[in-house]
């Protein structure tokens, strides 16, 4: 059983340490610079380097906010980070998968679709076939990709949202939840509705 330590003492913490052990997964530990003592019955270190021996544990990075879960990775770009995928979730044979990625319950990643590093495919969403998901990229609750979609990295689909197929949306953007991609979304922005429409740009 291989052992794991999970950046961060959060809701999604919890949400990742069960989701770990069901995949037989052993949690050893966990990473945080506010933590101290124990969280779940496991000791918080402070940093990796307390670790005696990093080399022999993988970790994963447990923050739902993309940008942050960057940020982390980025600092540790050496670790070994493995994908934790729930056994009811519907993983096509045909599809492609990096690392460091968490996929729920009842998630769907249909045949020819990428997934980048290090994103979350939430509880019952669909990314169909000939999809591309870039890096650190959230798609949420019962949200959906259809065919050959793409988002770039660091985007955050809301739950319940839906894209048309062939439709894009650009890197670090946001959509709401309920929203309908129904054309190509630009980047560094936030859009919400039905369709969706621009709400505002992030300065980036």
């Amino acid at each position: 059983m291989k052992k794991l330590i999970i950046f961060g003492t959060n809701k999604h913490s919890k949400i990742v340490t069960d989701m770990a052990e069901v995949c037989g997964y052993e949690v050893v530990g966990f990473v945080s610079p506010y933590g101290e003592g124990q969280y779940l019955g496991h000791r918080v270190y402070s940093s990796v380097e307390e670790i005696d021996g990093p080399e022999n544990f993988c970790f994963f990075v447990a923050r739902g906010d993309n940008m942050l879960r960057k940020t982390i990775v980025e600092s540790h770009p050496n670790l070994e980070y493995p994908n934790i995928i729930h056994p009811t979730a519907i993983i096509s044979k045909y599809s492609k998968i990096g690392k460091g990625n968490l996929l729920m319950p009842y998630s769907v990643v249909n045949a020819f679709s990428t997934i980048g590093d290090h994103c979350i495919i939430n509880t019952s969403a669909v990314v169909e076939h000939d999809c591309t998901v870039g890096n650190f990229c959230h798609v949420s609750v019962k949200s959906v990709m259809t065919g050959a979609c793409s988002i770039g990295d660091g985007v955050f689909l809301g739950a319940g949202s839906t894209m048309r197929d062939n439709t894009s949306v650009g890197e670090w953007t946001t959509v709401g939840c309920g929203s309908a991609v129904v054309k190509n979304l630009e980047p560094n922005s936030v859009y919400v509705g039905c369709p969706a429409k621009l709400l505002r740009r992030n300065d980036k």
